[in-house]
């Protein structure tokens, strides 16, 4: 989940090839009622020589109670908890962060749609004493499909992003349009015989990224790799060893802007 590679990610962020987030296990690419994930990073392959490690845990509803992170080489420790607010629908409501010393770092404000859909999300967060205002106003079609999010920043439109999907409703693409409607950013999806997709073309500005995924008869994603717009290699993800939910337990990353590192991880579900 949070490894050396978010680097990179900072970039070619994919997660919004999922544009219908139902919650922080489905952002996270979890399946089953997780209820612990502890992540290990190593720099060695015989995994002795650990220097992060992470824990998440996630309420029987999917989504994180506390996240905490240890950075051994740079001697950090910090720890995040989430509490929520349910409306009477069931829905969650309001979602509220708060550091180790119980400082509240952000709130999260949801309101929904006669659907049960997401329509706004307003997030406030606190740095400095300051506050930041962030919003966000989705549309959907008559599929239920999110086809536009429309973003502020104090309330001062920021960008747009418009997704499209194909006739079996999978993501396509995504395109994002700053305040003067010109396009900065583009992703189109791919995919072969699967769910997921396998390939995707990523645009920044001038920067272009090309992104692959093997995917095996199963479904689990095997492995990611990551490459400039030259096909210079970026970086490669290996996933061995899945849980009998599909979720990998080893991953192995080795590229141009980080170490070669491994991650080995445990997760705890409910009963």
């Amino acid at each position: 989940m949070k490894n050396l590679l978010l680097l990179f990610v900072l970039f070619c962020s994919l997660r919004q090839a999922s544009a219908q987030v139902s919650n922080d296990l489905a952002a996270d690419g979890l399946k089953g009622k997780v209820r612990m994930v502890t992540e290990m990073e190593y720099g060695d392959a015989a995994l002795k020589k650990p220097f992060m490690k992470n824990i998440d845990e996630y309420d029987k509803r999917g989504y994180l109670t506390s996240s905490v992170h240890h950075d051994y080489t740079l001697n950090l420790h910090f720890r995040k908890v989430m509490k929520y607010d349910t409306a009477a629908t069931g829905q969650i409501a309001q979602r509220r962060e708060y550091d180790d010393t119980g400082m509240l770092m952000r709130t999260v404000t949801y309101t929904h749609d006669s659907q049960g859909r997401v329509a706004v999300e307003e997030d406030h967060r606190y740095y400095d004493g300051k506050e930041t205002v962030y919003r966000n106003e989705y549309t959907y079609d008559k599929k239920g499909n999110k086809i536009e999010d429309q973003r502020y920043c104090n309330k001062v439109p920021s960008h747009k992003v418009v997704y499209t999907y194909d006739t079996e409703g999978k993501i396509n693409a995504s395109r994002t349009y700053n305040v003067r409607k010109q396009l900065v950013e583009q992703c189109d999806y791919y995919y072969f015989r699967s769910n997921e997709w396998v390939q995707c073309e990523k645009q920044c500005d001038s920067v272009r990224a090309h992104v692959f995924r093997a995917i095996d008869s199963l479904g689990k994603i095997t492995e990611k790799t990551t490459y400039a717009g030259g096909y210079s290699k970026y970086a490669t993800e290996s996933n061995s060893e899945f849980d009998h939910y599909g979720n990998w337990l080893q991953q192995s990353t080795e590229g141009n802007l980080t170490e070669h590192f491994y991650v080995r991880r445990k997760i705890e579900y409910y009963k």
